[in-house]
């Protein structure tokens, strides 16, 4: 968790369909409170494009990719590898100092297989937009 915390801005934010977050101890009780997302579970971000937006700002947006590589106590053994889900995620950096940090991650239309969330509600939040899920259109794309 030590790693996570010098990556992340002391102003950090986060809009996950799972609940935001704020600052970096709140990412860390964030991954700490919900082992379901991610205990034996891989998060792969892939096409990545990164541009700046200021001076000492970028924005990169990624796909991400989640693959259930290991059995947990909380997850039963439904054959491994087994593919959870993919959405669209935009981090906004700034460098301070010599490091690149995130300042905002925000997730945008996460779409989950119905072995990982099983209630259709649940699903369907998850796969909005951040504008749908907040009504705030200055987050997001």
């Amino acid at each position: 968790m030590e790693a996570m915390r010098t990556l992340l801005t002391e102003d950090f934010v986060q809009k996950h369909p799972a609940g935001d977050t704020q600052g970096p101890e709140g990412m860390v009780e964030f991954v700490l409170s919900w082992p379901q997302g991610f205990d034996g579970i891989r998060h792969q971000h892939v096409s990545i494009l990164t541009q700046g937006t200021g001076e000492n700002e970028a924005r990169a947006l990624s796909y991400i990719l989640v693959i259930k590589v290991a059995v947990t106590e909380r997850a039963p053994n439904t054959g491994l590898p087994t593919f959870i889900g993919h959405g669209l995620v935009i981090d906004d950096l700034k460098r301070e100092g010599d490091r690149w940090k995130v300042r905002q991650r925000v997730y945008e239309q996460f779409r989950v297989s119905e072995d990982f969330l099983p209630d259709a509600a649940d699903r369907e939040r998850f796969a909005l937009t951040t504008t749908q899920r907040t009504g705030d259109r200055r987050l997001g794309i």
